[in-house]
């Protein structure tokens, strides 16, 4: 059956053509034993949303869908609501939209937004697993990809002193080149596909939080939940507001003003 189970779907990426998207077939994915994702996904449906009233948290929340969309192909503009909470002494901001705006899989978005980094929560149906081509195609239109930026313009020999466009030099380039996931058999339960987005070497950098995007596949009963992990150094997070746990309101408004 296994085998069975890859070439389908080796057959479906090759239908498609889409060389960017590389789905590969494992045996099993092996659980962080501090992933939080499980937790988080638990909690969200015990939330009260609604509109949100602190200036940080609006500041917030518009860093983290701008910083998004460099790297994803999506308009999150219809907002359900959102809330600020507290989890493990840290401030956390939560928010939901209807839909990602785009033509494919017009699911609805879920944000947990923490100090390092953010969460992009998408639930589909389980039968989605079961179709692959749906779920190349979903991964395909979901990125924003690399493509080779135009040739340098030539000098004209009859305008010599003609000012020319000078070929496009990028030192942290979002899009992405490939997109490869791991993925097993839906269990009853809990992780079961690893993933990440792959890009140009340069943007890459050592520090916590500025690596790319990366992918993880969860099952809660008759539902799949796509989880994009975004960190935060890439997304013009307001002034301090990174690494920094008491965030809505910020640290310096809560401190007692002097004599």
């Amino acid at each position: 059956m296994r085998t069975r189970w890859t070439i389908a779907l080796f057959a479906a990426g090759l239908a498609l053509g889409q060389q960017r998207v590389q789905i590969s077939a494992v045996e099993r994915v092996g659980a962080d034993v501090d992933d939080q994702v499980p937790a988080i996904l638990e909690r969200l449906s015990q939330l009260t949303l609604g509109p949100l009233s602190d200036t940080a948290a609006k500041s917030m929340l518009a860093a983290s869908v701008a910083g998004s969309a460099r790297f994803l192909r999506w308009h999150l503009e219809e907002l359900i609501g959102a809330t600020t909470i507290t989890d493990h002494e840290t401030d956390v901001l939560v928010a939901h939209w209807a839909n990602t705006g785009s033509d494919v899989d017009r699911t609805d978005v879920w944000l947990w937004d923490d100090p390092i980094g953010c969460y992009f929560f998408l639930p589909f149906p389980l039968e989605a697993m079961n179709d692959r081509s749906r779920l190349e195609k979903f991964f395909e239109s979901m990125w924003i990809w690399w493509e080779p930026d135009p040739e340098p313009e030539r000098p004209d020999p009859a305008n010599p002193n003609r000012p020319r466009t000078p070929q496009r030099i990028r030192l942290n380039d979002p899009r992405t080149r490939t997109f490869r996931l791991k993925l097993a058999l839906p269990p009853l339960e809990g992780l079961f596909g690893t993933g990440g987005a792959e890009g140009d070497p340069g943007f890459e950098r050592p520090r916590p939080g500025r690596g790319r995007p990366g992918v993880r596949l969860y099952r809660r009963g008759s539902q799949v939940w796509v989880a994009i992990r975004i960190g935060k150094p890439w997304m013009e997070t307001p002034s301090g507001m990174y690494e920094i746990a008491e965030r809505f309101p910020p640290l310096r408004e809560r401190s007692p003003s002097g004599p």
